[in-house]
């Protein structure tokens, strides 16, 4: 069985569960397993590059889970930070260019800065987000550029296996 459709089973599997913190502790540690078990590196021949950051959410549990599943199917993640301003992203990633920006967005009022970032990225960098607030505001993801918006793990995985 390939990986893809060893995380296929296991999102099919999930998508009818809660999404407790244990649960994909759990998934990831049977995700881990099976790779270590067929010897596989990475979901990729050659490993995409993730960079994350938040402008407004301190905590970043969000960037937690994503970096955690990024790194485990075999991506190179760089967290910028927490809290970090427009400036800070836009340079980082004008530097390093990243194939991928993940963000965590909590707050409406960051929208501007949101479209800045989305207007000075390099051409190469596909911007992914996600928070709570894009059920609320249907819009706001194509309002601020975001090229994918992932409502949970699962569809953040999905993302990576169909679309990377």
């Amino acid at each position: 069985m390939k990986l893809r459709d060893f995380l296929q089973n296991w999102i099919n599997q999930s998508n009818n569960t809660s999404q407790s913190r244990e649960l994909m502790i759990q998934g990831m540690q049977g995700v881990q397993e099976f790779m270590r078990e067929n010897q596989i590196a990475s979901l990729w021949k050659q490993p995409p590059t993730l960079y994350t950051a938040t402008l407004d959410d301190a905590l970043g549990h969000g960037l937690d889970i994503i970096e955690s599943f990024s790194m485990l199917l075999g991506m190179t993640v760089n967290r910028i930070g927490l809290l970090c301003d427009a400036e800070t992203i836009i340079n980082t990633c004008q530097t390093d260019m990243p194939d991928y920006l993940g963000m965590t967005i909590l707050q409406f009022d960051s929208e501007l800065a949101l479209q800045y970032i989305s207007q000075s990225l390099p051409k190469k960098t596909f911007f992914l987000a996600g928070g709570p607030l894009f059920k609320n505001d249907l819009d706001f993801a194509q309002r601020c550029g975001i090229n994918f918006v992932a409502k949970d793990i699962f569809e953040y995985i999905q993302f990576l296996i169909h679309h990377i």
